[in-house]
């Protein structure tokens, strides 16, 4: 028999190899006898088809036009991907798929992984029995039990059927959705592509109403409460904190956050406790204990660089994909932050491996303990993949980038840390009565006992998921005070400080808000179904997009002008807002997420699909298209002139702008995506100018003290003085800002020092 095993990944298909034993490498595939059997082994490289697109069907969807929406394609097409070394492969697989007798699905253990391999088996006809193997994790062991658990694919099917019902509706939807609101646009006199899109849709509605509640934000003030105490010889402090039947007594005194807002209420408080008794009418002490940080997954870890390094979520993907391709960590785009039991026998060899890649981490790696099996080591929340970590290779960590370097740190220090047992203290809660009032204050300590992982220097502190009432008010320790003490409110006193809104997102934070999104859905049935998918997985509570997509439509929503930043706060702009307010509010907020959630746990066959894209169809995209074209406006009178043929394609016409530079002249074949023209030029008393090219900057004699690159001498403007720059200032590689003061022709390294 001639079994055939396609994986996801050549090295999925290599491991698999491995776990088989004596094949043989060939161009694409591996082959050998495995107990009389004629086995090859080949491997996909992500998906190897793609859909139509709307001119594949009819060449009339080339041009954008109100008259062709909506539009929906039954039944739905695939062609080889675009991609080439993608088709060199598929030539490999489908004469493989040819003479095989048996065919065993090896893609990754999630919906997406089964439909990559199920796609090829339907695109290329494969009628014979096809066997299904789960694997998520490359170690040897885990490869052959996969193997030996070998079941019949059909049991996993469905899997793939839901995949492609998300990848068609979400690619129906997305054309329909953009071209619409591009064609709109331009009725309204504006330029460019305005896309729209389930998740990117209501990733910007985040952005926006973060950022109109953040500038609608009305200025009002509260009044906190704090005291001193001394009771049995211990000063501390403590806040007022008022019980719930208090607060609903004196309902118009606080706000809707239990604050006070009347100010001589919170002055006759005041009154009534400075200087009068205080009695201790609650101490408890608990000893508690938090364990260590857990791994990164891949939004972790984005969300770890942006705040330490400022490094954007694309650009995270790029390092560790990077790092992946060197073998140096496992798996990037993961959303758990588990590993399994075959992880915890490679420990030892994992932590010797690190202590010789990475010195400067050596005494803390020989102070974990390889044997030590904390929480991270857990089977049942290992599904399709598993946390990143190190892989066991080693390496020179100087030979990396500065960026590889940071990330592997990261990644590395989060492993090392879950040799290290929990963080334990002494958590005590005080609860006092003061004055002839009763009034209610409370304060917290926490005492260490052991600092566990926290010996362990690293950068993983403040991810910690420690409980939320983990939180200290006094330094010192409270743990003798008993029930019953009294003593002296010592000082009692009031600030009055003002509301604030919601702080702007920073990536960090909007890449937080996105693994919750469910939080921002109206109705609490939808939040809920969006929440339940999520439930066994660490870091996820209803979140839109995945680990592989966040970062690109993000990118993708700064591309086109719907969100900036400014310093590190993201903010919705103008032709964001705009577009927002167009959406309806299925689009806007995450509903439509929610709303397909529950719809693809009835899809298990083709037939499923078609009816669900049929239901995409009539109930989200008709209506909002139909709303559209019947509210169109007519046409914007055109404010720009057009001028002749542009000058270098000499096929369309030059249009004028007012850009954000000022007015400048365009090529129209910017749309033409046959003939596309990218051609600009300045404005000059209203007529197209050529671009004068800018002279090359001087370089001297004189050199730069930080990188040795030549100094270039520059006037300075705006009253700054003249002053010598570094010419490594545009290199976008290894860019140097260096800027030394002129003296009197020369610059000044003396006054820098």
């Amino acid at each position: 028999m001639k079994i055939l095993y396609i994986a996801e990944k050549a090295k999925v298909g290599r491991a698999i190899a491995s776990a088989l034993g004596g094949l043989k490498s060939n161009q694409g595939y591996l082959e050998g006898k495995v107990n009389d059997d004629d086995v090859f082994v080949t491997w996909c490289s992500g998906h190897m088809l793609e859909l139509f697109a709307p001119a594949d069907y009819d060449i009339k969807y080339k041009t954008w036009n109100f008259e062709t929406l909506p539009f929906c394609f039954s039944p739905y097409k695939k062609k080889v991907s675009s991609d080439k070394s993608k088709q060199a492969q598929l030539k490999i697989i489908k004469s493989l798929l040819a003479t095989s007798d048996m065919v065993v699905n090896a893609g990754d253990p999630d919906d997406e992984g089964q439909l990559i391999v199920d796609d090829l088996v339907r695109f290329y006809n494969f009628k014979k029995p096809v066997k299904r193997i789960l694997i998520n994790d490359n170690n040897e062991k885990v490869v052959k039990k996969a193997i030996e658990k070998m079941v019949d694919n059909e049991k996993f099917e469905h899997m793939g059927w839901q995949a492609e019902a998300r990848s068609v509706a979400d690619q129906t939807l997305g054309l329909n959705f953009t071209r619409a609101y591009t064609l709109l646009n331009r009725l309204n006199g504006g330029e460019g592509v305005v896309s729209a899109g389930r998740v990117q849709s209501a990733m910007l509605g985040l952005v926006v109403r973060r950022t109109m509640e953040f500038n609608n934000h009305k200025e009002n003030y509260f009044y906190a409460i704090q005291a001193s105490f001394e009771i049995g010889g211990i000063k501390f402090s403590a806040k007022f904190n008022p019980s719930d039947k208090f607060i609903e007594t004196n309902a118009d005194k606080f706000d809707e956050k239990k604050r006070i807002i009347d100010a001589d209420f919170a002055k006759q408080i005041v009154s009534d406790c400075n200087k009068a008794q205080a009695v201790v009418s609650s101490a408890e002490t608990l000893s508690k204990s938090t364990p260590p940080p857990l791994p990164y997954n891949l939004i972790k870890l984005q969300q770890k660089a942006s705040k330490k390094f400022n490094y954007d979520p694309d650009e995270v993907m790029k390092i560790t994909q990077s790092l992946k391709d060197k073998d140096l960590i496992t798996y990037n785009r993961t959303d758990s932050q588990y590993l399994n039991d075959e992880h915890f026998n490679d420990a030892s060899s994992v932590l010797g491996t690190l202590k010789g890649n990475i010195p400067d981490l050596a005494n803390g790696i020989v102070s974990a303990d390889a044997s030590y099996k904390g929480r991270v080591f857990d089977d049942s929340k290992t599904t399709a993949h598993h946390a990143i970590i190190p892989s066991e290779k080693s390496v020179d960590v100087s030979s990396l980038t500065v960026k590889e370097r940071n990330i592997y740190m990261l990644i590395a220090s989060s492993y090392i840390i879950q040799f290290y047992p929990d963080y334990e203290y002494n958590e005590t809660k005080i609860l006092l009565e003061v004055g002839d009032n009763n009034h209610a204050f409370t304060t917290t300590s926490n005492q260490p006992t052991k600092q566990g992982w926290k010996d362990f220097e690293n950068d993983s502190d403040d991810d910690s998921d420690d409980d939320s009432d983990n939180k200290d008010d006094n330094k010192i320790d409270l743990a003798a005070l008993n029930s019953g003490e009294s003593g002296l409110c010592s000082l009692c006193d009031m600030t009055k400080e003002k509301t604030k809104p919601k702080p702007l997102y920073t990536m960090s934070t909007l890449l937080g808000d996105l693994t919750s999104a469910s939080k921002y859905i109206k109705n609490p049935k939808l939040a809920k179904i969006l929440k339940e998918r999520d439930k066994d997985k660490k870091g996820e509570s209803g979140g839109i997009g995945t680990p592989a997509t966040r970062d690109s439509i993000i990118k993708l929503l700064f591309k086109r002008d719907f969100i900036e930043k400014k310093g590190k706060k993201i903010v919705s702009t103008k032709q964001g807002n705009d577009l927002y307010n167009s959406l309806s509010d299925a689009m806007k907020y995450p509903d439509l997420s929610a709303i397909w959630v529950e719809k693809f746990k009835g899809i298990s066959s083709a037939n499923d699909v078609s009816n669900f894209i049929d239901y995409v169809l009539k109930s989200n995209i008709e209506p909002e298209i139909n709303n559209i074209k019947e509210n169109k406006p007519a046409p914007a009178p055109k404010k720009d002139q057009e001028t002749a043929l542009c000058p270098v394609c000499k096929t369309h016409n030059m249009v004028r702008r007012n850009g954000k530079f000022g007015w400048y002249w365009g090529c129209l074949g910017y749309r033409d995506e046959d003939n596309q023209c990218k051609n600009i030029m300045n404005d000059v008393d209203g007529k197209p100018v050529a671009k004068v090219a800018k002279e090359k900057p001087v370089l001297s004699e004189f050199k730069c003290d930080k990188c040795d690159r030549p100094l270039i001498f520059r006037n300075g403007s705006n009253g700054r003085g003249d002053f010598w720059g570094c010419s490594g200032y545009s290199d976008k590689k290894k860019q140097c800002k260096n800027i030394i003061k002129d003296d009197n022709g020369k610059p000044l390294y003396e006054d820098k020092k």
